[in-house]
Formats: C-alpha cells, structure tokens, sequence
C-alpha cells in the first residue's frame, strides 16, 4: 500500500513536470531561435569549402564538349539538364564531382531535396572531409523534416568538419591563410551540427526518440553549450521511458549541482523510501523537499490552483516521509515536528492522513509518558488516535486498541 502511495505521488509529480517542461520547452524555442541566426550568420560570413578542382576540357571529346556547352549556358533549367545529361553519361569521369558540385544547390533552390541529397552523397563518396557538400545534405534533411536523415546528415556534416579541422596546416603562407579559413568554418559548422541535434530534440514529442537525440548530442560533444540546463529533460524522460535506475543516478547528480529542484528531490526520495531501499537516502532527500517546497513561487504560466496544489503535494510528502522515517527510528520529536506540518497538507488522501495521525498518536504517547505524564501529549495522542480510528485505512484497527489502551491507562472517559 505505502508503495502504492509514492508512486501515486510521483506519477503527479511527474505529470506536472511534463508541463513544466513545456513552458521551459517554449522559452528554450525563442532562445533557439535567436541562437540559430547568429550560427546561421556567423556561416554565412565564412569562406565556403575551396572549389572542387575544375575540370580541364578538352572539346574535342564528346565529355569536352558537353562542358563546354554547360558551361555556355545561361538559362538554369535547361543548364541543370545538361549536367543531369552529363552525370548520366559520364558518371565515371574525374569531372563528374565538379558537375554535381554545381547542381546540388540548384536542386537546393528548387526545393528538389532528394536529388540535393543524392548528389551529395556521390560526392562524399570520394572525398568525405568535403564540408559544404555535406552541409547542403543537411539542410536538405532539415526542409524535408526528416529526422532519420537529420540525424544521418548532423552526423555526417560533423564528420566531414572535424576531418577540415585535424588536417595538417600547410608550410606556405598563403595556403595556411586558405586553410586557416576552411578550419574556422569548419569550427563553426560542427556547432551548427549540434544546434540541429537539439533543436530536433525539442521538435520531437515522442519521449524515446527525444531522449535518444539528448544522449546523441552529449556522446558529439559532452561540453556541447547546447545541453547546458538539459540534465533535468533528460531526467524526465528516462523516467517517461522506464529507465529508472539511469533516471535516479542522473537525479541524484542533479541534486548535488543544485538540490533546490522539488521535483527531482519529490522523485529521488520516493525512489529510496518504497520499500526501505536506502534509509539514510530517504530521510535526506525527503528533509531537503520539506525545507526547499515551501520556499518556491509560482512559475510564469501556471495557474494559482496548480501551483497551490504541487506544493501542498511536496510539502506534505516531504514531512510526511520524515516524519515516518524518524517514528521508526523512535526519534520522537523529529517524528511529531514533521508529521504536524505534513498533517495539514494531506486532507486529499485517506491512506496517507490516516498513516499520518497513527504515527502522531504514538509520538505524542511517547512523548507524553514517564514518572510525570504530559497530560497534553496524552491528550493529542488520544486525539490523533481517535482520528485515525476514524478512517477506513490498514491503521484503523490498531489505532482503535491504542485509543482504548490510551484511555484505560490514564483513566479517561
């Protein structure tokens, strides 16, 4: 039943961070936003990969020729036709890759993705470390939406510019000038391939494949700015998708960098107190919910009732998991403290207020009892008691023999 009790407790805790992190979702979309544009800018101001190496034509050939009569022409549609002419024909010809150079931001500007992409991956065949193409895949995957390919060509691009930034730097001048410009674009362009990652993450609404974008971004780059404050989404979503056991490890980290998340604190501490798995755990965790609930304002965009009622919830169970744990222990002032601030915070559940009032009862005997009795620790414990008794719940019997036990002991009608 007590187990039944917390994860009642959590699955709410649960649901309300879901909302929560909607709200943290919006505000991180407007960051994004302007995020992307200075990326975007900041690409736009770099120097494109050098030029695939220009053909030599020869007229005299049929592929000559065609080139030449590509080169002449001035009209786009009918120039892409001549260079899908020529890739069909001369597939295999060392000019192949400089053609399709040239085609795919055409297919780009037609809204042509699939060829865009088709054409790029002929050329990275042959040279992988080739950033500009790779980047145009890219954001032919991004227009599509697709987030397989996203995902394919966010890795690839990175790939490729990572390949631009390890390359040797040349002895000659102005070649390590030229080269010096391809690794800045290429620095640049591998940050935009972990903006992508992100951002899909955010776009995605089914937990597993959110999740799986999170752990990819974070094996690219650990020190990624884009997974700065991403810890408590990801929290969340080991825990929507079952993996518990991660979920708990990665709150706990969380807690130590910043205990002041009710949230995961609700969470962690529920996690330890079910079944007894790790007392000193729960009592920790739990004390740390009780004393950091009640400090929390309401965040923009909730509304008063559900703010209210979230934390009444952490209030409550936060006491009331010290409180329990400390009657146990036979710490019976630790017990009482905590348990008459959780009372008041668990009037919307029977099974908890009725666990509540029976461990009160009994702090209240023990406390009263000795050579001088407290006669207004009996009477509480009598009262509390008598409450309990009261409520249909496991505790009712027990609750009933010590109001009887209470009553007959210090004589009270």
């Amino acid at each position: 039943m007590k187990n039944q009790h917390m994860a009642c407790a959590a699955l709410e805790s649960s649901r309300r961070m879901r909302a929560t992190s909607r709200a943290e979702l919006r505000c991180s979309g407007k960051f994004l936003n302007g995020l992307a544009l200075f990326v975007l800018l900041a690409l736009a101001a770099m120097p494109l990969q050098a030029q695939r190496k220009t053909p030599n034509i020869n007229t005299e050939t049929p592929e000559g020729a065609l080139l030449q009569k590509i080169g002449q022409e001035g009209d786009e549609k009918a120039k892409l036709g001549l260079m899908e002419q020529f890739t069909s024909q001369h597939a295999k010809s060392e000019s192949a890759g400089w053609v399709l150079g040239q085609m795919q931001p055409i297919y780009l500007k037609n809204q042509q993705y699939d060829k865009a992409i088709e054409a790029g991956e002929k050329i990275l065949a042959a040279d992988p470390s080739d950033t500009e193409i790779a980047h145009n895949c890219l954001k032919a995957a991004e227009a599509k939406k697709d987030s397989a390919l996203i995902v394919k060509w966010s890795d690839a691009t990175s790939a490729a510019a990572r390949k631009t930034v390890s390359s040797p730097k040349p002895k000659d001048e102005e070649e390590a000038a030229a080269w010096q410009k391809q690794v800045d674009y290429a620095k640049q362009l591998d940050t935009y391939t972990e903006y992508v990652l992100y951002a899909q993450a955010l776009q995605t609404t089914d937990p597993k494949q959110r999740l799986d974008l999170f752990i990819k971004l974070e094996a690219r780059n650990p020190q990624s700015q884009y997974l700065a404050n991403t810890e408590p989404q990801i929290f969340q979503l080991l825990m929507q998708t079952g993996d518990k056991e991660k979920a708990i490890a990665l709150g706990e980290k969380i807690l130590q960098k910043d205990a002041s998340n009710d949230d995961i604190l609700l969470v962690v501490a529920s996690h330890y107190y079910e079944g007894n798995k790790d007392k000193a755990k729960a009592l920790q965790y739990a004390q740390k919910l009780a004393d950091v609930a009640p400090t929390k304002t309401k965040p923009e965009g909730m509304s008063d009732d559900d703010f209210n009622n979230r934390k009444t919830l952490k209030v409550g169970l936060g006491n009331w998991m010290v409180g329990v744990i400390n009657s146990n222990d036979s710490k019976w002032a630790d017990a009482d403290k905590a348990l008459r601030v959780a009372l008041p915070n668990l009037k919307n559940n029977n099974d908890l207020m009725a666990e509540t009032l029976f461990h009160l009862g009994l702090a209240n005997f023990r406390l009263g009892e000795g050579k001088t009795p407290n006669k207004q620790r009996i009477l509480d414990a009598l009262r509390y008691s008598q409450q309990c008794s009261a409520l249909k719940s496991r505790f009712q019997a027990p609750a009933a023999k010590n109001v009887a036990a209470i009553k007959s002991q210090y004589h009270i009608q």
